[in-house]
């Protein structure tokens, strides 16, 4: 049966592992957020830009009001080079009331598609996008370019609907796919 938000686009969906009746919906009119198990739903999006298309939530299993977003600007209807930004990887605090822009490190100029968390250490995390794979040890503070381990120092991700950065079930390994150059393993020991 349909669940609200009649006949938006939907990039991605996102259950609180805390609260099976909380979801987190990325969309073409950006973030959304249910607490009634998908029947009603609000927009999430206070301080992000404008006409964000977000490509996936992720939330800190340590504490839930911790959660990141990635996403794609959707202005003008989404082409990168008609925008002054091509995306943005952004934090709450507060379980999604408010969101601030995490891009020490990070181009503004990418697209950004999945985000991880190591599922050892909160504060380490794992971005993707149009510019490469990043990794930050401070929860987003700052971000350094993952190369260790992967063909190349640019690592760039093609395809923004596509789920392309995952832990594996053991959680001990994180894959990803990369544009030109197939899908490789990093073992999570290693960070």
């Amino acid at each position: 049966s349909q669940l609200g938000l009649g006949n938006d686009g939907m990039f991605s969906l996102t259950l609180d592992p805390a609260d099976p009746d909380t979801i987190w919906g990325g969309t073409y009119n950006g973030l959304v957020k249910s607490v009634d198990g998908g029947k009603t739903w609000a927009d999430s999006s206070k301080g992000m830009p404008k006409e964000q298309w977000p490509f996936s939530v992720a939330i800190d299993e340590t504490d839930t009001n911790i959660l990141y977003v990635v996403t794609k600007n959707g202005q003008n209807k989404g082409f990168c080079d008609r925008n002054e930004f091509c995306g943005v990887v952004m934090k709450s605090i507060d379980g999604g009331k408010n969101w601030t822009k995490i891009m020490a490190g990070l181009s503004e100029m990418s697209e950004y598609y999945c985000l991880v968390i190591h599922p050892l250490k909160p504060k380490t995390l794992f971005v993707n996008g149009t510019t490469g794979v990043y990794v930050s040890h401070d929860a987003g503070a700052t971000w350094n370019p993952l190369v260790d381990g992967l063909p190349t120092s640019f690592n760039p991700v093609r395809d923004n609907v596509a789920q392309n950065l995952i832990l594996s079930t053991d959680k001990k390994s994180l894959y990803l796919g990369l544009h030109g150059f197939g899908a490789w393993r990093l073992d999570l020991a290693a960070f």
